[in-house]
C-alpha cells in the first residue's frame, strides 16, 4: 500500500460526523503557549497610547498627530489631521495633511490639499515643491512646469526645485531646457 493511501484524508475530522473527538489544538495554539506569549509581551499590555506614540501625555494634538507621522502611521496622521482641520483651517496643518496623504502615495488627494495651501501661502516653497512632486508622481508633468517656471528666478538654484523642474521638461521632450536644471 502506498505511503499517500495509507495517511488519514485532510478533512477526516470534519467528515467523521457529530460524534468524533475533535482534534487537538495545533502545537501554536495551546494555552501554555498564549501564556508564554502574553508573558513575554506584557509590557505591551500595560503601555498607554502616549507611551506608544512615544510623547508625553501633556502632549498636545499637533505633536500626537506628529507622532502618528514619524512613526510612519500615515493613515492614522491623516486621520488627526482631517478632524483637527474640522475646527478650522490652518495652513500649517493643511499642508502636514498633503505631506501624510503623500507619504501615504495619495498623490492626487495630496496634491488638493497642498494646493490649498499654496493658495493661501504662494511663498511656501517646501508646499510648492512638493505639490510639484505629487504631480509628478502622477504624470501630470505639464501640471509640474506650469507651477514651477514661474519660480525660475526665486527658486532656480535650489537642487528640489531643479530636478522637479527639469525632470518634468525633459518628460515634456523639452529636453534642451530640462537638460539644464537636472
Amino acid at each position: 500500500e502506498s505511503p499517500a493511501a495509507s495517511a488519514p484524508p485532510a478533512d477526516a475530522a470534519r467528515d467523521a460526523g457529530p460524534n468524533a473527538t475533535p482534534e487537538r489544538p495545533p502545537a501554536s495554539d495551546t494555552p501554555e503557549i498564549r501564556r508564554l506569549i502574553l508573558r513575554a509581551h506584557k509590557d505591551l499590555l500595560f503601555k498607554d497610547h502616549f507611551e506608544v506614540l512615544g510623547i508625553p501625555p501633556t502632549a498636545t494634538e499637533a505633536e500626537v498627530r506628529a507622532a502618528y507621522a514619524r512613526l510612519g502611521r500615515h493613515e492614522e496622521a491623516i486621520a488627526q489631521y482631517r478632524l483637527a482641520l474640522a475646527g478650522g483651517q490652518d495652513p500649517a496643518i493643511r499642508f502636514n495633511l498633503g505631506l501624510a496623504l503623500f507619504k501615504a502615495a495619495r498623490f492626487p488627494e495630496a496634491a488638493e490639499e497642498l494646493a490649498r495651501v499654496v493658495e493661501k501661502q504662494p511663498e511656501n516653497k517646501g508646499a510648492l515643491l512638493l505639490l510639484a512632486e505629487s504631480h509628478l508622481q502622477q504624470g501630470n508633468t505639464a501640471k509640474v512646469v506650469e507651477l514651477l517656471a514661474p519660480h525660475e528666478a526665486a527658486y532656480g538654484e535650489d537642487r528640489a526645485y531643479a530636478f522637479l523642474l527639469g525632470s518634468a521638461l525633459v518628460q515634456e521632450n523639452d529636453l534642451k531646457r530640462g537638460q539644464i536644471f537636472i
